[in-house]
């Protein structure tokens, strides 16, 4: 990240909102998809019980990863060219 650090992307609530909406619905997917037929024929061990916990886990990690990777700061954001300022167009009208 060019311009902001890991600390403060971590620390950004966007972040973890993003990564929680993304990684949970995914990780639940992810438990029906490879836990649910132990789940459902009762055939549950202490292994299961540990993958289907780890599985949201994991994929909210990845997606906390991936939303700090590509995270800005408001201030960095408000760098960038207004394309509806008056600067950003020395022609238009008034």
């Amino acid at each position: 990240m060019s311009s902001c650090s890991w600390p403060v992307a971590l620390g950004a609530r966007a972040v973890w909102q993003r990564a929680l909406m993304i990684g949970l619905p995914v990780g639940f997917l992810q438990i029906c998809v490879n836990q649910g037929d132990h789940w459902l024929h009762g055939t549950v061990t202490r292994t299961i019980v540990v993958k289907t916990v780890l599985t949201p886990v994991i994929a909210v990690a990845v997606c906390l990863v991936s939303a700090a990777s590509t995270y800005r700061p408001p201030a960095a954001l408000g760098k960038l060219e207004d394309p509806g300022s008056r600067t950003a167009h020395p022609h238009a009208l008034s």
